[in-house]
């Protein structure tokens, strides 16, 4: 029997990161009314801060089109968003890769860009905050989850029980919600933590984006941002990530010219470093019955290409694209929907996990033949156009 602390929606969306946000949104604006649940006491701040986040975000084609199509785009501001003109990777020894927007076999002036995390935020807040078929639940978490009938029925913190099709866990890599589900996780923890920080520099990005694959099996990452900021991340041994966060802003410097040279100009720290160890994970299923897995809950990558929020940006596209694509009214927690977006998500999700960890061990194995190997690998990929093609679509659709 339904109580004054029952209430019914189409779906029910555990997390509001960037992704759970998205799919909240994407559903909504099919017509589905829709309840976001979220640990945080109150909503995010929508101040307008001129300081940069430490933390961003490399945006490809189709997260992009994704956001425009679901109305967030024209929330973000648009001074704080720097296209990608071109990238560069450097191998350990003489390999390199060079591309740029005329690699790509599309019309496009750029090959992503470069957007703070609390400017997707924002955004997305702001557009769910005002839609009509979107109710935010802040202070509250899910304590137990039941089928009946047709239906789920999700019990929070408080006792209130909401009553939906379809429930969406994308509340991060260590999902409480996957875990109360009994879906398992592989988990590889890498030996690396990535350092991630800002910096102001006197020299003119050009809005290329540079990555630098060391002999120690560091990798190094110099990020563009708009007004000549450029955005760290270096992944390293966790003892030295955490020795690097620690020291002086101008000893960290030039341990970074140490690293990458002078070609990035002279450079002021302009964010407080952070820290996170990096880990892949593997999920199977991603789904059950009337449940569903999206963003970090359903995988984890190492960021080195820049996939992570691509990947669950891609998780909403297909799901809502199957959704959108069926000629008659739906039950959004049917079987046949989840299966067919497991099935879509599969192959994309393991080739790209299985790509960025190939490269991080292989770029760990340092003995003189193997170093010749992937440097050379690296230089004939740079002269053959229709491979670097080929790559650049697999990463703009994630």
């Amino acid at each position: 029997m339904k109580t004054e602390q029952t209430l019914q929606f189409d779906a029910v969306v555990i997390g509001s990161g960037i992704t759970g946000l998205a799919m909240a949104l994407s559903l909504a604006e099919c017509g589905n009314k829709v309840a976001i649940v979220d640990q945080a006491l109150s909503p995010p701040s929508l101040d307008e801060s001129h300081e940069y986040d430490a933390r961003i975000y490399a945006l490809n084609e189709n997260s992009v089109t994704l956001l425009k199509k679901i109305d967030a785009w024209k929330y973000c501001d648009l001074k704080r968003i720097q296209p990608i003109t071109a990238m560069k990777v450097f191998g350990d020894k003489t390999g390199q890769l060079d591309f740029n927007a005329q690699d790509k076999s599309i019309e496009n002036d750029s090959l992503g860009v470069i957007i703070e995390s609390k400017q997707l935020i924002q955004a997305l807040y702001k557009k769910t905050n005002h839609h009509p078929y979107v109710k935010h639940l802040f202070g509250l978490s899910i304590t137990s989850t039941d089928l009946v009938e047709r239906l789920r029925v999700v019990t929070l913190s408080n006792g209130m029980q909401l009553y939906c099709q379809l429930l969406v866990a994308s509340d991060g890599l260590f999902s409480p919600t996957r875990s109360m589900m009994g879906i398992e996780e592989t988990i590889t923890e890498y030996e690396h933590s990535a350092l991630v920080a800002n910096y102001q520099s006197d020299q003119d990005h050009d809005g290329i984006a540079k990555q630098w694959f060391l002999s120690n099996g560091d990798i190094v990452a110099l990020l563009p941002l708009p007004n000549k900021v450029i955005s760290l991340v270096w992944s390293t041994q966790h003892d030295n990530a955490h020795y690097l966060s620690g020291i002086d802003p101008d000893k960290r410097i030039r341990e970074i010219h140490n690293r990458v040279g002078y070609g990035i100009g002279h450079i002021k720290e302009i964010t407080k470093p952070h820290v996170f160890p990096l880990r892949l994970i593997r999920v199977n299923p991603v789904f059950l019955d009337r449940f569903v897995l999206c963003g970090d809950a359903a995988h984890g990558v190492h960021p080195m290409a820049g996939q992570g929020l691509n990947l669950g940006l891609a998780d909403v596209s297909a799901f809502i694209e199957l959704l959108s694509s069926k000629t008659t009214p739906i039950d959004i927690g049917e079987y046949s929907l989840l299966s067919s977006y497991a099935r879509r998500r599969v192959e994309s999700v393991a080739l790209m996990q299985g790509l960025t960890h190939s490269l991080y061990v292989g770029f760990r194995i340092n003995t003189p033949w193997i170093s010749w190997v992937r440097n050379t690998g690296m230089n004939i990929i740079n002269g053959l156009p229709g491979l670097k093609k080929i790559l650049l679509k697999q990463a703009g659709h994630a």
